[in-house]
């Protein structure tokens, strides 16, 4: 009985000491004195009890499980999360919170010309609800970006923050590796987040948000997460996976990317692309909603998902894509070494009204909802396409073993096709939907559909608002119940399972359906829902879809079975 008389007093104890551990300390700009961080107040002389004046001159008394609570207000100041500041690391389970009093009231701004706002080299810390402006507050030269991570570090969250650049912004959020490109973030997560107004016109690229190359095969930026994403007015994409030209980077590993809105703000040649991932070794790309970017100077091709260099492993699902140069496009592009996109799923997506009008002053583009250049193995499953510019599927000669399955393509330019397939031989062609504007769809380089595709129809697919955007499948569509199953397709874009004879198209037919219209302009701030609910893994990409949250700790765990046990031990005597 002694054992557990001992083994109660070791639970109270654990309890006692992990509640104790955590602790809340508080920073307000309006102090002028540094205080010890222990109340809300500013303290009466340095080091005495009240609100730290300088936050990253407080961040080492912290501990895990810590929050510091900024107050409202503006601080000219950076955070400086480093070991050079003596800051200490958090823990997974028990993460180091800054927390702000909400967008708009806590303003964090920096008080440098060429360095980031917040700069975080430190494990296990989570900043939210504030905003984060790029350098010097009210300096027109400054440009050091507003949020930087690097180093290998692991579990950064940032979330339900507004990240403004004040279009002179040297980037949003960078992810990017030190050591000689060997030492990268892991498992960062990007939530509820609006990035915004990077824009250096003229200038080098400056990215809502960008995830840099390290330097050999065993290194890499990996498990990203960006999730509910809002990101607009930026001087080259919302997402940049970065590669180089000439080879010698090696790309993130394992990137998630769902749920977000990205889109063309100014009428200016200057925002390029939703998302441009460059060699990525495996990227998600999942309900989200994308639109309006066209052909510019530094990206001719337009296109509002860009997918090049080496990359593989690629997954672009359930999302709505509309309005683009080209709305995917898959290619090496400028890439100089052997090498190009090898296993790539584009499935479940709505995708329509591609143009061909540039940016601004810029020449036009395509117009294409979705190109296939040089590239391998590539499928394209159960996309509904309609109303392109240029062509709805347009596969290059230089493709191979591309399969087209279960699509709807729907309406083309009047100089152009439904389908373009440069050389049969390349793809296989099975159990799809082509119609055109206003009559039988066609399929360049083939003058008999049949011999291309026998499964295949020409027919209506009768949406149920084509002029309004609802593609939903109308009663009768001659679409319904006309695929044939395949593996890597067991849903739709709105989460619905598919059968054994699926429909086709990127949304199965219910007798009662609801609009997925994404026509109109999302709003300036905040996220969007959009998707189905992650599950951490799809296609061939695996990735950890969140930090932990919501948890017992393992210890509270080890506590709460210890006293059961107790608790079962004395009711037997």
């Amino acid at each position: 009985m002694n054992l557990f008389r001992i083994g109660g007093w070791w639970v109270a104890g654990l309890l006692l000491t992990q509640s104790a551990s955590a602790a809340t300390y508080y920073a307000d700009a309006a102090c002028t004195v540094q205080g010890d961080g222990t109340s809300i107040d500013c303290a009466s002389g340095i080091g005495e009890a009240g609100a730290f004046a300088v936050i990253t001159e407080g961040l080492a008394k912290l501990q895990p499980g810590d929050v510091l609570q900024l107050a409202a207000g503006t601080y000219d100041q950076r955070i400086l999360i480093q070991v050079s500041t003596n800051t200490p690391e958090g823990t997974e389970v028990n993460p180091i919170v800054i927390r702000g009093a909400g967008t708009g009231q806590t303003i964090v701004r920096g008080d440098k010309l060429d360095e980031p706002t917040v700069l975080i080299e430190r494990s296990n810390w989570t900043i939210e609800e504030l905003t984060v402006q790029n350098g010097k507050a009210g300096n027109p030269e400054a440009e050091g970006g507003c949020i930087k991570i690097r180093d290998q570090i692991s579990g950064v969250v940032l979330r339900k923050l507004v990240v403004d650049g004040q279009k002179r912004s040297g980037g949003g959020i960078r992810l990017s590796c030190i050591k000689k490109r060997t030492a990268c973030p892991q498992g960062t997560l990007i939530e509820d987040v609006l990035s915004h107004d990077h824009l250096r016109a003229n200038k080098e690229d400056a990215h809502c948000v960008s995830l840099n190359y390290a330097s050999a095969e065993d290194y890499g930026i990996a498990d990203t997460v960006i999730r509910r994403m809002t990101a607009w007015g930026c001087s080259g994409d919302g997402v940049q996976i970065i590669g180089l030209n000439t080879g010698g980077g090696f790309s993130a590993i394992n990137t998630l990317i769902e749920d977000s809105t990205f889109y063309r703000k100014y009428d200016v040649a200057d925002e390029e692309n939703a998302i441009d991932v460059k060699g990525p070794r495996g990227v998600i790309i999942r309900g989200n909603t994308m639109h309006g970017f066209r052909p510019t100077p530094t990206s001719k091709t337009g296109a509002v998902v860009m997918v090049h260099h080496a990359a593989r492993n690629v997954v672009i699902e359930n999302n709505v894509i509309y309005g683009g140069g080209q709305n995917i496009r898959v290619a090496k592009g400028a890439y100089v070494p052997d090498g190009h996109p090898t296993n790539i799923i584009i499935r479940n997506n709505i995708i329509y009204n591609a143009t061909r009008v540039g940016a601004g002053d810029s020449p036009g583009g395509k117009g294409n909802g979705i190109t296939i250049a040089e590239a391998t193995n590539i499928k394209l499953l159960h996309n509904t396409i309609v109303d392109s510019e240029g062509t709805g599927i347009d596969v290059a000669q230089i493709a191979t073993e591309v399969l087209l399955q279960g699509n709807l393509v729907v309406g083309s330019g009047a100089d152009a096709h439904e389908v373009s397939v440069s050389n049969s031989g390349n793809v296989t062609v099975s159990h799809n939907l082509f119609w055109g504007s206003d009559g039988p769809g066609t399929v360049e380089g083939v003058a008999d559909l049949s011999s291309l595709c026998p499964t295949c129809l020409n027919a209506d697919p009768i949406f149920v608002d084509r002029d309004g955007h609802d593609f939903h499948l109308a009663a009768g569509s001659p679409a319904i119940d006309a695929g044939e199953s395949v593996g890597e397709v067991v849903t739709d874009l709105e989460g619905a399972v598919r059968d054994a004879i699926p429909d086709l198209g990127a949304l199965e037919f219910v007798s009662s359906t609801k609009p997925t219209d994404a026509g109109e302009s999302p709003p300036d701030a905040g996220a969007t829902d959009g998707g189905p609910a992650s599950s951490g893994s799809s296609g061939c990409v695996t990735v950890r879809t969140s930090a932990p949250t919501g948890h017992l700790p393992v210890w509270m765990l080890t506590a709460l079975v210890f006293a059961w046990l107790i608790r079962r031990r004395s009711r037997a005597s």
